[in-house]
């Protein structure tokens, strides 16, 4: 048995070394760079990144027509940026730049073969088309490297991956299939659960005995309530990853206390992934240094102090080819006052308040993730801001603030989605409005439903 264990051990590490290669051959590479940085000084990563910064704002002003109006407007030349203070300057990109002036915001020499469109529905609600490129998807595959050895976790190990994006996890041939079971995923929809559907994946991590789950935080809750409510015990994973939403104390306190304690936190947006990730000592978030430089600012755009909560404004450090440069990700967060015991000296977010979702219910007892609802707004123009409402079981309502013309045909195509999704008996509705108001928590929520769960 445990030659047996040690062959597949050998089989499955192999057959992710060589899709690595064959995908992101520079991965490798970029890893190593993280696991030199993590235990330099903080004045050499600072260095560091201001000389990265100074390039990508040289490459943005030659080659991208948006920032080279942006910077000229304010008579800036990234030749003349001397410190801090200087890059301060620089006015934050909004997401509605990016929705409204996307070709201009591209590099001019990026190259078409190995741009990468991609697209999001927006964790806070806004949708966004962009781009990346194949050397930021390497660095993507690296901090995935990186990450999971704090965690103990080998790239090949089973997983069990409760998701719901349907970008993610199409409807799958024969041969996809085979390709999950030889990379040891196994997903499971986070955006259709009820208490059959979840009786069923319990059984299935039973089974499989994963060393690794991994799950949008309010997936990991819902799952772990049910796991409780119902006595159903699992076997610990090594760690579990919770990603894509805010991860609240009382989440945190339940998740742990079902599944086991190596919960860790993760931020990042699909625009702008791989930000920060939690530790062993749990003591905040290691802004990932080496390609992200993050600020946390006031409402008038001033860097608050370490523990006061204020806006992400995060740079993209490695995407040449559609440069994110002081982009407002559209979060609440604080800095840690303190550094981590870990011994690491990336600076620490000591928290994230600015994205949360709730499960919109079904008359059936169905959850749907609030995710499955901003993924029905990938690609579709026209969308300044979303909200998705239930007061009750019989009605929805879509609030929309609009920047420009939107198809009919593709709103039609979303409210059919979601009618088929919640089922006969609940009315969808489009409401356009002006805008949505933003709480006193200052999060935006962009679904929001007033039923409360029953098991």
């Amino acid at each position: 048995m445990i030659l047996i264990k040690k062959l597949a051990e050998v089989c499955f590490s192999s057959y992710w070394y060589a899709m690595t290669i064959k995908r992101a051959p520079g991965a490798f590479k970029k890893t190593s760079i993280l696991e030199e940085f993590q235990y330099k000084r903080k004045e050499e990563i600072e260095k560091t990144q201001f000389e990265m910064l100074k390039e990508l704002l040289r490459n943005a002003f030659t080659n991208s027509p948006f920032y080279h109006e942006r910077l000229s407007s304010i008579q800036f030349h990234p030749l003349d940026m001397n410190d801090w203070k200087d890059f301060a300057k620089i006015p934050i990109l909004k997401k509605r730049d990016i929705q409204l002036k996307l070709d201009n915001i591209v590099s001019k020499k990026a190259n078409s073969f190995s741009l990468i469109k991609d697209a999001t529905g927006g964790s806070t609600g806004e949708p966004l088309i962009f781009y990346h490129d194949r050397v930021t998807k390497e660095w993507f595959e690296a901090c995935d490297i990186f990450v999971k050895r704090w965690w103990g976790i080998k790239p090949w190990s089973k997983k069990a991956i409760l998701w719901g994006a349907d970008k993610d996890i199409p409807e799958m041939t024969n041969k996809e299939k085979l390709k999950l079971k030889l990379e040891r995923i196994q997903f499971l929809n986070s955006f259709n659960m009820n208490a059959y559907i979840m009786q069923h994946y319990a059984k299935v991590i039973q089974k499989l005995n994963p060393e690794y789950i991994q799950g949008y935080a309010s997936s990991l809750y819902l799952f772990a309530r049910f796991l409780k409510e119902k006595n159903v015990d699992l076997r610990k994973p090594k760690a579990i990853r919770s990603s894509a939403e805010t991860l609240n104390n009382y989440q945190r306190h339940l998740i742990e206390e079902v599944l086991g304690n190596n919960l860790y936190n993760f931020y990042g947006s699909r625009e702008i992934p791989n930000i920060a990730a939690e530790c062993p000592a749990h003591k905040g978030l290691h802004i990932l240094s080496p390609i992200r430089y993050v600020e946390v600012l006031s409402s008038n755009g001033e860097k608050v102090n370490p523990g006061e909560p204020g806006k992400i404004v995060v740079t993209d450090l490695v995407n040449r080819s559609m440069p994110f440069i002081r982009y407002e990700i559209g979060d609440i967060g604080a800095m840690a006052e303190n550094h981590c015991t870990c011994g690491r000296t990336f600076p620490l977010l000591k928290e994230i308040r600015g994205r949360e979702s709730d499960f919109i219910q079904t008359r059936d007892g169905k959850y749907i993730h609030g995710e499955f609802f901003t993924h029905l707004f990938y690609g579709l123009e026209g969308i300044a801001k979303f909200q998705v409402y239930q007061k009750d079981l019989t009605s929805i309502i879509i609030f929309i603030v609009k920047y420009g013309e939107i198809k009919p045909d593709g709103l039609n195509r979303v409210k059919k989605k979601i009618r088929d999704r919640v089922g006969i008996g609940s009315e969808v509705m489009i409401s356009f409005v002006d805008e949505i108001p933003i709480p006193k928590s200052g999060k935006h929520r962009f679904t929001i439903s007033e039923v409360p769960p029953v098991f």
